[in-house]
């Protein structure tokens, strides 16, 4: 049967520019998502096990955005572009300490620290530091933690009540 006749079959010459078409777009695609850079943490044994649960259990998308391949591979998760962090048994926050500011967001303590062009959050009593990172273009920058509090608090047990 001829195309012709019947307008929804697609000839063999247009499937063939179809599906060049989509290769080249994921080519693209995969381009702009390259690797994003993680410092690894030194972990004790009990908090790579409470890192090793809590990265599986992370959502596949935040804030609408998708996952990204992060290096040295366990080191934390990243979605989007630009790529939100996460990182577990580790924290860059300046002047965190018992005494400091404490956001709650869905039942996690979150110390917040404003840097050039992100927020970065780290959770506070908690029995091993979870540190996120979210860029400007997130704003407001705390949303993305409503969507990771729940499998914190899962995985990560609260030492001390943020006061």
């Amino acid at each position: 049967m001829a195309s012709a006749h019947l307008p929804w079959v697609a000839t063999r010459r247009q499937c063939r520019t179809h599906l060049a078409a989509a290769a080249i777009g994921l080519v693209t695609l995969a381009g702009c998502s390259g690797v994003v850079d993680l410092e690894p943490a030194d972990l004790d044994p009990d908090a790579e096990a409470i890192c090793a649960d809590l990265l599986t259990d992370l959502p596949r998308e935040l804030a609408g955005q998708g996952r990204r391949d992060v290096a040295p591979a366990g080191s934390g998760v990243a979605w989007g572009d630009p790529a939100v962090t996460l990182r577990c048994g580790v924290t860059d926050a300046q002047g965190l300490g018992r005494a400091s500011e404490c956001q709650v967001v869905n039942g996690v303590g979150w110390y917040p620290e404003e840097l050039s062009d992100s927020y970065r959050f780290t959770t506070v009593g908690r029995a091993t530091p979870v540190e996120v990172v979210v860029p400007d273009a997130y704003a407001p920058e705390v949303g993305p933690l409503t969507e990771l509090a729940d499998a914190v608090a899962r995985h990560d047990p609260e030492v001390r009540a943020c006061v």
